[in-house]
């Protein structure tokens, strides 16, 4: 029953977050992807709280999707100690499993809310997991359970192939003549192409067993073109090695 309104994010610098704040007051939620994809820009915890404050005195939900919470890069491990300054009364926080762990089809996460909200979700949510895995979910819960450790671990070793992933394709696509744009987070690259169209790039790297995404199909007007095309990283080094000598050849 709701009419979604889009808010256009630039790709190249942060949203006007004092904008956003005012469009709050016309809206019954917001929902906010931090870090974003595919620009890979966040919003800092000074603007979360500030945000989610604007969101009681507006009465308006906020929901901060944060599927890629653990690959910031200006940060070297997450920390989340200043997220206990959010005011929770009309603030949701969405985290999943997904990313952090690469496991995209056990469909498992968890909010961050307030008691009461959190309540009424569990309510809501019994007609919803029934149909989820159940071994998926049993399985989490013993791994986060027993082997935090070595998670925590693994996620750490995660991010440091990603980064480096993250310099080897910047460097290597440049220098074949796109331009990166600094990647503040997510798995994610876009790279502005300079030729006819986004399609036109991606044919040019598929002829040469490249595979990419035209940034276009992520746009409502999936005709126009934005200069763009998107890259992830989430690789084998194997496989960055490969583009690598692909590009440079």
């Amino acid at each position: 029953g709701f009419e979604v309104e889009y808010y256009k994010v630039p790709l190249d610098k942060e949203s006007d977050w004092e904008e956003i704040k005012e469009k709050m007051g016309s809206v019954k939620a917001l929902i906010l992807t931090t870090p974003a994809n595919p620009t890979g820009q966040v919003a800092s915890v000074e603007i979360l709280k500030s945000l989610s404050e604007a969101a009681k005195d507006s009465n308006c939900l906020l929901i901060l999707d944060e599927m890629y919470r653990e690959f910031i890069w200006s940060e070297e491990a997450s920390n989340d100690s200043a997220y206990t300054d959010l005011d929770l009364t009309k603030t949701v926080i969405v985290r999943s499993f997904s990313k952090t762990f690469a496991i995209p089809g056990w469909r498992v996460g968890f909010v961050v809310t307030s008691p009461e909200r959190a309540e009424e979700a569990a309510v809501r949510h019994d007609a919803l997991y029934i149909g989820g895995s159940t071994l998926a979910q049993n399985a989490m819960a013993e791994v986060l359970d027993n082997n935090l450790d070595e998670l925590n671990e693994y996620v750490s070793d995660l991010r440091e192939l990603l980064k480096e992933n993250m310099k080897l394709l910047a460097g290597a696509f440049k220098e074949y003549g796109f331009t990166p744009l600094p990647v503040p987070a997510t798995y994610y690259m876009l790279l502005k192409h300079g030729r006819d169209n986004d399609m036109a790039a991606v044919e040019e790297l598929i002829a040469k067993k490249i595979v990419t995404t035209p940034l276009n199909i992520l746009y409502s007007d999936t005709e126009k073109d934005t200069g763009y095309i998107r890259i992830h990283f989430a690789l084998t080094p194997e496989t960055v090695k490969g583009v690598q000598e692909i590009l440079l050849a």
